[in-house]
């Protein structure tokens, strides 16, 4: 879970349908409200209005809407009866913004957006309108959490910048702090890892500057979440138990079971499904304790995970069934979305697919109500996937088609590219051959582009550690010179005394001046060499990662060239007799097969890096295996499951498993042996 200020309460609220009636009836109300109606209020009497609909928001939303609605009209009433100033309109304006505000935090939890943002534009009006400055920041900041939720990436990250710049106007280190949080959350989203964690180190320096233990723990779980996308699991881990820590001493229950959450997730990822099923059920029963249903649902689903992991299947039913159900009961669309869709892809895995297609279609009939288009993006290329697995083939184009176009909107890289691997193996099934190879010529360019940005992060990664080592060299320097600076001192001090005791000292404190200035150079030449060295280090890093990009752009140059020439081979044939589409057919699969060997040949050169004695090993503890073989022993040893290398060397996953039957007997294991633990410790 992410932690941003509007979840601050640590729980989302869920209604009835009626508030959404409610709340539209209260903008007619608004717009049509005749100020001769009632008698205008004093100050006192609307905080009374206000603090019922705050007392009654949990429970009675659709009477807290009535409530806040009145506050609202009011304010406006007094406002533009009285002739007030200064800290009286401040006074009154903060109400009616804070009653409209709140208003709109009813359906920001509902996930009704469009009339939360109605709500938040209001009150941003009515802020401007009175110069109320802190309460325009407030409700700018309101405004690009629905933008935030919405997928609206670009517009939530000016409009928080913005309300960032209105805050520190105002001198509210809090809400400035939560800007920060808000846009480091944007940032990963967006996959900008860097700088990601450059707003969360403000958020936290900020957070550490007013002693706020509870920021800094949510920021530790946000720069948490950060590594674990990134992969790097033992940074996550590190910080998930600082920010548990954190809220273990403040009483924290629910924050707790959080970081517990994110744990369990990342030992879901590295294949420790047992334990991660420890961490889920310790957050579960934190969260039922508590009361907290969003949470409840997102931990059955997790579970339901694991269960499928282990191949319980039976339990697995039953954690979404529970799921969904609960989803359900507390209005949660969107999350009941994202429950159909993974039990989809259950069904799909079982080879279910008419059950798949089901879920899958309920998933994206609620991300279409919500406008969520990357969700959107994402089912229809579900759908696509199983309806080719089905043999639907025009189905899967039709979706395919779709999934594609939505995530080329949005700058999906890999959403596009899964739906581009579908459309060319669609066509290719269909017998159509060229449509195909122009699908995956396509499909090889986003392959391209994902790989470029994953070199271009790679390489700022070794820039910011090469600037932060040349820092500390001038660190290293500057305390070098400090240290002369305190020996000159030292040794001034020294003379001065000696030229008081007389020439017979003096004497003596020449030869102590000597020693002490070899020293002082020694010293010096040491940490100077020891810099030079550390440099030298950087320098031959940075160089051969240079060389090791230059290699895969001459790679990607010289599959380019391929392509080039395969096109206008193309060409030529197509003129040619009917043996036109055999060669052509010849000619793709050549091409895919190329392809599969460069992705092997990378895989086993980083394989090496990391393992370089494994062959050596097997080699001699079991000299007669195949080649295929040890390959397959490699896989095992990343724990890569049956289906994964399957896709990776383009056989089939019963040949995959034929090739474990003939390890184990090769290996001489027994029935209770498990492979992968065995070829683990190797």
């Amino acid at each position: 879970m992410i932690f941003s200020k509007r979840n601050s309460f640590y729980f989302k609220e869920y209604f009835n349908l009626k508030i959404y009636i409610t709340g539209l009836l209260c903008l007619l109300i608004l717009q049509s409200f005749n100020s001769d109606e009632s008698q205008v209020e004093t100050k006192d009497s609307l905080k009374k209005i206000f603090e019922k609909g705050q007392k009654v928001r949990k429970e009675k939303p659709d009477s807290a809407l009535i409530y806040f609605n009145e506050a609202f009209r009011n304010s406006e009433k007094i406002l533009e009866k009285n002739n007030l100033k200064g800290e009286q309109v401040k006074e009154i304006s903060d109400i009616g913004c804070n009653s409209l505000n709140k208003a709109g935090l009813i359906f920001y939890f509902k996930c009704h957006y469009d009339s939360a943002i109605t709500y938040y534009r209001k009150a941003l009006d009515f802020s401007v309108t009175y110069k109320n400055r802190w309460q325009q920041a407030e409700s700018l900041f309101y405004i690009a959490e629905v933008h935030l939720e919405k997928g609206n990436f670009p517009e939530a990250l000016k409009i928080y910048n913005e309300s960032k710049e209105i805050y520190k106007e105002c001198k509210d280190a809090q809400s400035v702090f939560h800007c920060y949080n808000s846009l480091g959350i944007v940032a990963k989203l967006q996959g900008d890892y860097l700088e990601a964690l450059e707003n969360y180190n403000k958020a936290y320096h900020i957070a550490d500057s007013i002693d706020d233990k509870i920021s800094q723990g949510y920021i530790y779980n946000n720069i948490g979440n950060v590594f674990k996308n990134r992969g790097e699991f033992a940074g996550a881990m590190e910080n998930y138990e600082k920010a548990y820590k954190i809220f273990e001493q403040e009483g924290e229950q629910l924050l707790m079971s959080d970081c517990l959450n994110n744990i369990g997730d990342i030992l879901k990822e590295t294949g420790s499904f047992r334990r991660a099923d420890e961490y889920y059920i310790k957050a579960l029963k934190i969260a039922k304790g508590e009361g907290d249903n969003y949470r409840t649902v997102g931990l059955y689903k997790n579970l339901a995970e694991t269960a499928v992991a282990v191949l319980q299947f039976d339990s697995a039913h039953v954690y979404f069934e529970r799921a969904i159900e609960l989803s359900s009961k507390i209005g949660d669309r969107v999350r009941l979305a994202d429950c159909y869709k993974d039990y989809g892809f259950f069904y799909e895995k079982q080879g279910d697919f008419d059950t798949a297609n089901r879920f899958y279609q309920m998933a994206l009939e609620i991300a279409y109500e919500f406008n969520n288009q990357k969700e959107t993006a994402d089912i229809n290329v579900y759908l696509a996937r199983n309806h080719f697995k089905s043999n639907q083939i025009n189905n899967a184009i039709l979706y395919a088609e779709k999934g594609f176009k939505k995530a080329k909107e949005i700058g999906a890289l890999k959403v596009e590219g899964d739906a581009l691997r579908i459309l060319s193996d669609s066509y290719l099934t269909l017998g159509d051959t060229l449509t195909g190879f122009k699908y995956f010529i396509t499909f090889s360019e986003v392959k391209d582009s994902l790989l470029r940005a994953e070199q271009i992060e790679t390489i700022e990664k070794i820039e910011a550690r090469h600037q932060l080592a040349e820092k500390d060299k001038e660190n290293l320097l500057l305390q070098a010179e400090s240290e002369n600076q305190k020996q000159k001192l030292k040794l001034s001090k020294i003379l001065t005394f000696a030229f008081a005791l007389g020439v017979i000292l003096l004497l003596v404190i020449a030869v102590l001046l000597i020693r002490r200035i070899k020293d002082a150079r020694t010293l010096f030449k040491q940490n100077e060499y020891i810099n030079w060295q550390k440099v030298n280090e950087l320098n031959k890093e940075l160089d051969f990662k240079n060389r090791e990009l230059t290699t895969k752009v001459l790679n990607l140059a010289q599959k380019d060239e391929l392509i080039g020439k395969i096109s206008q081979r193309l060409k030529e044939i197509n003129g040619m007799n009917g043996n036109a589409q055999k060669e052509i057919n010849g000619l793709f699969w050549e091409l895919k097969s190329d392809l599969q060997k460069d992705n092997w040949d990378e895989f086993d050169h980083h394989f090496l890096k990391v393992h370089p004695d494994f062959y050596r090993i097997l080699n001699l503890r079991f000299p007669n295996l195949t080649t295929n073989e040890k390959k397959i022993c490699a896989f095992l040893k990343l724990n890569l499951k049956t289906k994964d290398i399957s896709a990776i060397t383009g056989q089939s996953v019963k040949s995959i498993e034929v090739a474990r039957s003939r390890l184990r007997r090769k290996m001489e294991l027994s029935k209770d042996e498990n492979l992968n633990s065995f070829i683990d410790k190797v």
